[in-house]
């Protein structure tokens, strides 16, 4: 898709790479909640892996920038958030803000297909079983981010900053 825009010079393009995404009503961090929540044991597959996750706000004020600065035409602009965490990280994390941590067991990716069996279908629906196995598909890199951010003039928004919020709102009414 990024080729084929590119290759029409008449049309002026900015292209967002945006790492996953969290703010209020995501299926990302409130997924790892509503799981804590409906789950006495979390099995988890890779919890090594990392993430860079991006406030919904700071993607809006990107494209934003974009809109009124023909600097950015013709670029790529990865967005990712300040900090790299771990799925184990983001599970504490989620836990701790809602109140309901809860245990991994973390199993070997060999028997990983069985986690299904274990989730609630209206918590975990087609294709969210695979997003917890894989890391983020953007290069993780918190000083990248800054100089993007600095550029496009963004205060980049932790999940420490607006995740704890939201999440207890969201548990609340699960």
């Amino acid at each position: 898709m990024e080729d084929a825009a590119f290759s029409h010079p008449e049309i002026n393009v900015t292209v967002f790479r945006p790492s996953v995404v969290f703010g209020q009503g995501d299926r990302f961090l409130t997924l790892l909640a509503a799981l804590q929540k409906s789950q006495l044991l979390i099995p988890v597959t890779a919890a090594q892996t990392e993430f860079q996750p991006v406030y919904v706000g700071d993607v809006v004020e990107a494209i934003a920038h974009a809109l009124q600065n023909d600097a950015t035409i013709g670029q790529i602009c990865t967005l990712v958030g300040p900090n790299v965490y771990s799925l184990r990280e983001l599970f504490m994390l989620t836990g701790t803000y809602t109140g309901h941590a809860k245990s991994l067991w973390e199993w070997s990716s060999k028997i990983a297909f069985w986690k299904r069996f274990f989730y609630p279908g209206e918590i975990l629906q087609h294709g969210e079983f695979g997003f917890m196995q894989l890391a983020s598909h953007h290069t993780l890199d918190p000083i990248s981010a800054e100089a993007l951010a600095a550029e496009m003039n963004i205060a980049l928004t932790s999940i420490e900053d607006v995740a704890p919020a939201y999440l207890v709102q969201s548990t609340r009414n699960a």
